[in-house]
């Protein structure tokens, strides 16, 4: 499986596997043993859009198809009557001793690291009878030795290319999000060692500010940098107030402040801006 470009192998052939089909997967790689809603999934799938369950039925039902034009009868994702979905033990037992999942101080399931879900998608794979393509070789979001991992909360992502080209060419691996409720779906179901959010989202100009606000009630202290337009000296204060480790207004000052999360083995003081200093 290509998790970069959203693509399945089978002898040769590649497979296309829709965005929101590998959420699907994953949220339910996250939750098994136990089942997900159709309200959860139908949330955290399509976050600030009303859709009815029609929606998630037609997703489920594609995967399905999927699996069956590739050689696959039994269905991977089970429908419990009343209860929502879950994934299929098939899938689960091929991947264990390899890339079990580890259990949260929170109770959550997770998987360890981006490079075990791909193990646990290849073994999904064989159970479907796909096979790895001998010379395309497992593509992941980030380096096998990569320094770490930071999650990119924007809603123009496109804002940020060359910001986290950089911090891609210094071996961290970085993973977008577009909103808040995205974030926090992902940042409960895989580890990061920062965020780094933008200030305002849509009509929220305080969107990053709620952001870190959601983390810190659940316990989650990841780092959290702000990165924004337009110094403010209060923008700079209201990053104290609400736990955040630091504000940048430029690239050059959020890699001073960022790089040395993955060169130091302690979490540095709250760092600010040129701004404030």
């Amino acid at each position: 499986m290509d998790t970069r470009h959203l693509k399945l192998g089978r002898e040769g052939a590649m497979v296309g596997l829709d965005a929101r089909m590998a959420k699907l997967l994953d949220l339910l790689f996250a939750a098994y043993p136990q089942s997900c809603s159709r309200s959860f999934l139908l949330e955290r799938l399509w976050p600030d859009t009303v859709v009815s369950d029609w929606s998630l039925s037609r997703l489920v039902s594609d995967f399905r198809k999927l699996c069956q034009d590739n050689g696959q009868q039994q269905p991977l994702i089970q429908t419990l009557k009343g209860r929502g979905y879950r994934l299929d033990s098939l899938v689960w037992e091929a991947q264990q001793g390899s890339a079990a999942p580890a259990i949260s101080a929170r109770g959550r399931w997770r998987l360890p690291t981006l490079a075990s879900l791909g193990a646990l998608v290849l073994a999904m794979a064989a159970g479907l009878g796909w096979q790895k393509i001998p010379s395309a070789p497992l593509q992941i979001g980030e380096p096998a030795d990569a320094l770490g991992r930071i999650l990119w909360v924007d809603d123009h992502p496109e804002n940020n290319t060359t910001e986290r080209r950089y911090l891609q060419a210094k071996g961290i691996g970085t993973y977008t999000a577009r909103s808040t409720e995205e974030a926090l779906t992902i940042l409960a179901m895989h580890n990061h060692d920062a965020v780094i959010t933008d200030m305002g989202r849509g009509d929220d100009v305080l969107a990053g500010m709620r952001l870190v606000e959601a983390m810190r009630e659940r316990g989650d202290k990841t780092p959290v940098f702000v990165y924004t337009i337009l110094p403010s000296h209060t923008k700079v204060r209201l990053v104290q107030e609400k736990g955040a480790q630091g504000i940048a207004f430029d690239s050059a000052s959020l890699y001073q402040q960022i790089l040395p999360l993955f060169e130091e083995p302690t979490q540095p003081a709250l760092a600010l801006s040129a701004l404030e200093r």
